[in-house]
């Protein structure tokens, strides 16, 4: 057992009879490929997912340390998609010229986004579709992408957005029979070869969204409506919140020509809801259509190991000498932890090793080969906000059988999970477990607190457990001094808060909602604000509803009724959205009680 990407990758391919050239061609040699999946080789992780994505599955669930090369990487794409959506094209070329520096742009991967990211700065500064389209088809060639009926070739997420931003070229060029047609192609195919739904939901509404469009241009209402309500499932099922509100807004225009306006009153609950949302936190909503195609929901969890390394060397008390000796020479170690240098795979694990922190521990979540466990330990978490008991314990039951809890994460995971459903275990009892084990991967330190470094995913959430329990316990200040803690970590790591999606989701809402009920109101608000933040930021609208119902208890308490009542009534749409049944009737019912008007 590894927990190699390439390991992981290979074992996914064989599952799915895929050839390895299906896979490579284009991005990597075949002879880098076998390397690559026995483990003797590594990519920058963006091309590392750009295979998993042309098997259909998504990387984001395996969290993973990243050198500061690749951090940087992700960190501009994001950027430069967000400024795509907002128009900003001088900042974009900015930001395209920095992405050049952290890379050598050998890999076709990097080229092709680099051309990709070219074209749709010049159609912002020149509304040429034509010549966008023209550049975007040779962008797409530079992988070698192509793809029939027969499933001949494997597409990437880089290379179905680029297939939708020509299709949207053609639509404005009025080319909407060729587009229809192929927007069915690439939806059917998307929804048979992206069997992750976590991958799925990146770039299948956004295709479902263009084809709604067609439709609407050619007058054929009822299709586009079907087709909206199918784009909009899958974004509830997943909790994503990009394309929404533009599916909305071509909803709403398509009900206003269609024999059900009836529904039109929800529609606009529904945008205005979008609406409130933007304007609470101040945040600009998308406004290009291109840029449409660029956003979608994240689960990254990215730990920089550059600076892992001198995180746990500062609070062991450590020099750089007594770290790097018998390893490397201090000069190389400082480089590392000053992220100029990307440490070679065996110093990293001898660095790490001697840091107390063993090879399969660094990964921070669980170790396998099998790339279903993490797809089946996703489904479980989604039961828990769901109010799905048994489908609950059913997937735990099957993964406790199938990980290997022989291995120190695996098995940490499995216990935290085990005190959670079970619920025998209470109070200090509860609390003592549950540190001895985060203490498996987190060891104490003399002299320093729980939390000494950036958390894991499981570290985090063993954190959050007692936080919870000690707010059961009415021992408010040390469940808050946890939050303060894990917030100063955050804050003072260099990796950006939006790649801890996971954790920040929960962090957010419980944090937030903890200070509300000890009346510490603005700063209640302001973890109010950068939860909502947050959430637009990694595009999740999951926890948005929660937050929003959290807030309206800070108004309620400040007197501010009107602020109160809209809280409290966008928090229900969002909540009735996303489907998060724990808490729609709670929501309901103090609306009711406080206003005398049923929602819903």
């Amino acid at each position: 057992m590894t927990n190699n990407l390439g390991t992981i990758l290979a074992g996914i391919r064989e599952k799915e009879k895929i050839p390895q050239k299906s896979i490579a061609d284009g991005i990597i040699s075949s002879n880098f490929m076998c390397k690559l999946e026995k483990g003797e080789k590594e990519l920058d992780y963006v091309v590392m997912e750009t295979l998993f994505e042309r098997l259909g599955k998504c990387a984001d669930k395996i969290e993973k340390g990243i050198t500061n090369d690749d951090y940087q990487l992700i960190r501009l794409r994001d950027e430069i998609a967000d400024c795509i959506s907002k128009n900003d094209s001088q900042s974009a070329k900015m930001k395209l010229e920095e992405y050049t520096a952290w890379t050598d742009m050998k890999n076709n991967v990097h080229k092709q986004y680099y051309r990709k990211i070219e074209a749709l700065i010049e159609y912002l500064d020149n509304r040429d579709a034509q010549a966008c389209k023209t550049q975007l088809l040779e962008a797409l060639q530079i992988t070698h992408a192509k793809w029939d009926q027969n499933g001949s070739m494997y597409l990437c997420n880089q290379e179905i957005r680029i297939v939708l931003l020509i299709t949207y070229m053609k639509i404005m060029l009025g080319e909407l029979q060729e587009a229809e047609e192929k927007l069915n192609a690439y939806c059917i195919f998307l929804l048979h070869h992206y069997t992750d739904k976590e991958e799925l939901v990146k770039i299948y509404p956004h295709a479902m969204w263009l084809l709604a469009k067609v439709y609407f241009r050619q007058d054929k209402v009822e299709e586009a409506l079907i087709t909206i309500q199918k784009a909009k499932e899958c974004l509830y099922q997943n909790g994503s919140l990009m394309p929404m509100y533009a599916l909305l807004e071509l909803e709403g225009k398509c009900l206003e020509l269609s024999s059900k306006q009836y529904l039109l009153q929800e529609n606009m609950q529904c945008r205005e809801a979008f609406d409130f949302l933007y304007n609470i936190v101040e945040e600009q909503m998308p406004i290009e259509e291109v840029g449409q195609l660029l956003l979608c929901s994240q689960q990254r969890e990215y730990i920089i190991l550059n600076y892992l390394i001198k995180e746990v060397r500062e609070a062991k008390g450590m020099t750089q000498e007594q770290l790097c000796e018998g390893i490397c020479e201090q000069e190389s170690l400082s480089r590392i932890e000053l992220g100029k240098r990307n440490p070679h795979r065996k110093v990293l694990y001898q660095l790490l090793k001697k840091l107390d922190i063993n090879r399969e521990q660094y990964y921070g979540f669980i170790v396998a080969d099998d790339f279903a466990l993490y797809e089946k330990i996703r489904d479980y978490r989604r039961c828990g906000p769901r109010d799905e008991k048994e489908k609950e314990a059913r997937l735990f039951k099957e993964i406790k059988q199938e990980l290997d809890t022989s291995v120190t994460v695996n098995r940490q995971f499995v216990e935290m999970e085990q005190i959670y459903l079970e619920n025998t275990l209470q109070g200090e009892e509860k609390v003592n477990a549950l540190k001895n084990i985060l203490h498996y991967t987190m060891p104490g330190i003399e002299g320093k607190d729980m939390l000494y470094r950036i958390p894991f995913r499981a570290e985090y959430s063993l954190m959050n457990k007692i936080a919870i329990t000690y707010y059961r316990q009415n021992k408010r200040k040390e469940a808050l001094l946890i939050y303060e803690k894990i917030l100063s970590e955050y804050e003072y790591s260099r990796v950006d808060m939006k790649y801890h999606a996971v954790p920040g989701l929960t962090f957010y809402l419980n944090y937030g909602a903890f200070l509300e009920d000890n009346n510490e109101l603005v700063k209640s608000l302001e973890i109010s604000d950068k939860g909502l933040k947050f959430a637009i930021s990694i595009c999740r609208a999951d926890i948005i509803g929660n937050i929003l119902a959290n807030r309206s208890c800070i108004y309620e308490k400040t007197n501010e009724e009107s602020l109160e009542e809209k809280c409290l009534r966008y928090s229900y749409v969002f909540i009735t959205m996303y489907r998060r049944n724990k808490i729609k009737e709670k929501v309901a019912n103090r609306y009711l009680e406080k206003y005398h008007c049923r929602l819903g």
